[in-house]
């Protein structure tokens, strides 16, 4: 038998054994489990005082972050932490009007905002984080009032669910 022969049976071995244990494993089958982060939006909650409840308000975070979120599980625990944060805090940003949802920058009223507070700034890096979301609407940007998508002038722009 010839020494290439000989290799390609143990590589054969490895991708049949490989590939068998694959195919077990669902698709749905989660790898981390949502139950494991939840601590973190507990705490979030316990120290927060709601002054401006939006779409989602507290009492209903945990629910749309397991429903939207992609998980995160990296060994340093204080950006570990900061990353669930940051989603916790997204969220209060939804905000429910006529034409939809859209995100806000701050959450009390501002005079320099546009239509339902929203103003266009952070239109490039709420589309960017907001695009991780599981929402299967995906993203449209409201540009005066009419939905486009790739607008290079983003006046009164704001981003909506």
């Amino acid at each position: 038998m010839s020494t290439s022969k000989v290799k390609v049976i143990p590589t054969l071995l490895v991708f049949a054994f490989v590939a068998s244990s694959y195919a077990q494993i669902k698709e749905t089958d989660p790898i981390l489990d949502f139950l494991d982060y939840v601590p973190y939006f507990e705490e979030f909650n316990k120290k927060d005082k709601e002054l401006y409840p939006q779409y989602v308000p507290n009492h209903s975070a945990i629910a749309f972050l397991e429903k939207n979120i992609p998980l995160l599980d990296i060994p340093d625990s204080t950006l570990q932490k900061t990353y669930y944060f940051r989603w916790w805090t997204f969220r209060k940003h939804i905000k429910n009007t006529p034409q939809g949802c859209v995100i806000t920058e701050f959450l009390p009223d501002v005079d320099w905002a546009g239509e339902y507070n929203t103003i266009s700034a952070p239109t490039g890096h709420q589309v960017m984080e907001g695009r991780w979301l599981r929402n299967k609407n995906g993203f449209t940007i409201i540009y005066e009032g009419k939905k486009i998508y790739n607008s290079p002038i983003l006046k009164k722009a704001h981003l909506s669910l």
